[in-house]
């Protein structure tokens, strides 16, 4: 589904990343931890195209993608939900999630989809679709950014940092509720995270960073060990 060669990105002359080599497979979850500023988003970010690679190379369903602008990127089904979520805080959650259909759908099919796909698997976004964006919980805002990624049905789901500044049960409830998602319809998802709770649950192979480096990949028996987690994001 998504692969990197020799990916090599940064900031100006700021190199971030050096040489990332990963792969997503259809139908998995994939977590890439590590401490703050190893270059996790850095990556998320050039995968969506939103940072140009300095070298290497990006495919996704078999097609080069490392020269595409971000918008051919969705349009191509990569969904993306950003550190901080990105949502439209002034807009209603049924303008965010209409919004959200127009930017990510991707082939005529889905320019027919209404929230009401959305509001399926986030029902409280329902109850709430005529409130401000602006006045909900952070949990309910990262709900409104997954749901708001997913109405344009994409086969790659890229996850920031979903559970910065949501409480722990709220937490739980979007794991459960992407791997209710992963498994139903077998979407794809790479997701940075720290929350190890939550990469234990839902995670089926882990990649480690390390200043801009992958410096181990873990299969879904090695994330039981949470003490080699916590080691890992202290390198």
């Amino acid at each position: 589904m998504l692969i990197t060669k020799d990916l090599s990105a940064g900031y100006g002359k700021t190199v971030i990343l050096r040489n990332i080599n990963i792969e997503v497979h259809p139908g998995e979850i994939v977590a890439i931890i590590g401490r703050n500023g190893v270059g996790k988003t850095t990556l998320i970010k050039s995968v969506i195209g939103l940072i140009k690679p300095l070298i290497g190379n990006i495919y996704f369903k078999d097609h080069k993608i490392t020269s595409l602008e971000a918008y051919k990127r969705a349009r191509l089904g990569i969904g993306y939900v950003p550190q901080g979520r990105g949502i439209f805080p002034k807009l209603s959650v049924e303008e965010n999630l209409l919004i959200g259909k127009l930017i990510n759908s991707h082939s005529n099919i889905n320019q027919n989809k209404s929230p009401q796909s959305a509001y399926s698997y986030f029902p409280r976004l329902q109850e709430r679709q005529s409130q401000k964006a602006e006045t909900m919980s952070g949990g309910e805002q990262s709900m409104l950014a997954i749901a708001r990624a997913l109405i344009g049905q994409p086969d790659l789901l890229l996850l920031d940092e979903p559970s910065e500044g949501v409480q722990p049960n709220v937490v739980a409830q979007i794991g459960s509720i992407i791997e209710q998602i992963n498994r139903e319809i077998e979407l794809t998802v790479l997701l940075v995270e720290q929350n190890l709770d939550l990469i234990q649950h839902i995670a089926h192979r882990c990649y480690v960073m390390d200043k801009g480096n992958i410096v181990a990949s873990l299969e879904r028996s090695e994330l039981a060990d949470q003490q080699q987690l916590i080691k890992f994001l202290a390198i």
